[in-house]
């Protein structure tokens, strides 16, 4: 009998637990970060605490799903200046320090009430701030916006995070519901995270295509 391919992202969806990436990643940030800024550490830490508190949260599985599928791709996505659509970046970003600043970035928009936005508080760095060391990380607004996570209003090519907000819910929860039923087709599970037509993305993410 034929084995099915199909998306595997080594652990239960919907998930029942941190992704071992996304958990790697935030260990790395925190041994990155320990003799640095004590509040970008107190940040990354905030959100780490808050992932624990989202599980089970249908946006938590969406997240989740679209963090680790661009993060398993072997050319970094990148939505360039002036484009709507993906690109390989020139350098790959480490996967696990990709994974964690990109669910940082997400999560300002699906609890921004968890954050300080314009002043530091109980020594966690505000996230206007935040942001100048997350950008550099391979995870912008562009991103975001090209995945459909977040509105923007206004027609800035790099919106700011005042001009962003999370999509609504059910829009959301659509998607979420979308890429829970593709995962037995990998091909379209992984073009509906691009939201492109262009099948080197499935070559580029073929980590994550698994025999069932």
């Amino acid at each position: 009998k034929a084995k099915r391919r199909v998306i595997g992202f080594g652990c239960k969806v919907p998930f029942e637990r941190l992704p071992k990436l996304v958990e790697d990643g935030f260990e790395r940030l925190g041994r990155i970060f320990e003799k640095g800024d004590r509040r970008v550490l107190d940040h990354y830490q905030a959100a780490r605490n808050l992932l624990e508190r989202c599980l089970g949260d249908p946006l938590y599985d969406l997240m989740m799903m679209l963090t680790l599928t661009v993060a398993a791709s072997s050319a970094t996505p990148q939505v360039a200046p002036g484009s709507r659509g993906f690109s390989a970046a020139a350098r790959r970003k480490e996967p696990e320090l990709l994974a964690a600043n990109m669910v940082t970035r997400m999560l300002w928009f699906m609890r921004p009430q968890s954050f300080p936005w314009d002043a530091d508080e109980k020594g966690v760095l505000r996230v206007s701030e935040m942001t100048k060391k997350i950008e550099h990380k391979g995870v912008n607004n562009r991103v975001l916006r090209a995945l459909g996570w977040i509105d923007v209003q206004g027609r800035r090519d790099s919106p700011r995070n005042s001009e962003c907000s999370l999509r609504p819910a059910e829009e959301l929860y659509k998607l979420r519901q979308e890429l829970l039923s593709l995962r037995k087709e990998p091909e379209a599970f992984i073009l509906k995270v691009f939201r492109s037509a262009d099948k080197v993305w499935v070559d580029r993410c073929s980590s994550i295509v698994v025999d069932r």
